[in-house]
């Protein structure tokens, strides 16, 4: 049993976090369902890819919720695209400015929220960053 634990704990490792991107239409997206197909195949499985081309996005379920206060914050928007997750932790607004010197600022089990995005690539090497240093979660305005 405990090689079946990990096992799993090392296949959920790479998909987790063994792609530097995974927002649809990636690289990072096709290096993992590349990893999929191959350990199916390994195992004696038979795979069969579809492709799906990707026309837009449905945030009809998307919210940013601030829980003491009972109350949706409005015109967050996911930018990343990252999953949806649950985190829970201390907001802590930052802006555009403060990016280049977030290493001078204490985000260790912080929410942050970045009221001035960047683009897309540039925001998600961002999130990475906050993530070495210690940040619960990124949401973007």
């Amino acid at each position: 049993m405990e090689n079946v634990k990990c096992n799993m704990q090392e296949h959920m490792r790479q998909l987790c976090i063994g792609y530097p991107t995974y927002h649809t239409a990636s690289a990072g997206e096709r290096a993992r369902a590349d990893y999929i197909e191959k350990k199916f195949t390994e195992y004696g499985l038979k795979v069969r890819r579809e492709e799906y081309k990707v026309r837009g996005w449905d945030f009809k379920s998307f919210r940013f919720m601030d829980v003491t206060a009972g109350r949706e914050v409005p015109n967050a928007v996911c930018e990343y695209f990252s999953g949806s997750c649950d985190f829970e932790g201390e907001l802590l607004v930052l802006t555009r400015a403060d990016v280049d010197n977030v290493e001078k600022i204490d985000v260790r089990g912080k929410v942050i929220f970045l009221t001035d995005p960047m683009g897309t690539f540039d925001n998600g090497d961002f999130a990475r960053k906050l993530e070495s240093l210690g940040a619960v979660g990124l949401v973007i305005s």
